[in-house]
């Protein structure tokens, strides 16, 4: 038999290996003192490894605890809310150019002393009115 590798030295010591082939390796581990070592090697490894008591901690990453939010955590955040948004207000309000604002007004005006007939027209200026254009509109 050729020299096992180190998976089925491996297989031997976990008690994986078919009982043919654990027969077969057992009489050439009697006979090649190499592999034998190998074995023996492996063998306390496993018990070295299969020794050692793990230590779990079961709180490494503890999840967060659901916090019930309070009457001052949501002042907090009204309040957040009311300086965000008054930051906000006053800093548009500054970076815009200044509007203008058109109001309109009336010009009120008093009512003439003196009658249109008192008054006299100017030569360059016909004053007589055309009416013959104005129609009798009747409502429907």
């Amino acid at each position: 038999m050729k020299h096992p590798d180190e998976d089925t030295l491996l297989k031997s010591v976990l008690a994986l290996l078919n009982p043919d082939a654990e027969a077969k390796l057992r009489s050439h581990l009697s006979q090649c003192d190499d592999c034998n070592r190998n074995h023996k090697r492996l063998l306390q490894e496993i018990e070295m490894i299969g020794s050692i008591e793990p230590s779990v901690a079961t709180n490494l990453f503890p999840l967060p605890r659901r916090r019930r939010r309070t009457a001052i955590t949501w002042l907090k955040i009204a309040s957040l809310l009311i300086i965000g948004f008054s930051a906000g207000h006053t800093i548009s309000r500054l970076t815009q150019p200044e509007q203008i604002h058109v109001v309109p007004h009336y010009l009120v005006t008093r009512t003439p002393e003196a009658s249109l007939t008192s008054m006299s027209p100017c030569a360059a200026v016909d004053m007589s009115v055309d009416l013959t254009w104005v129609e009798e509109v009747t409502p429907r």
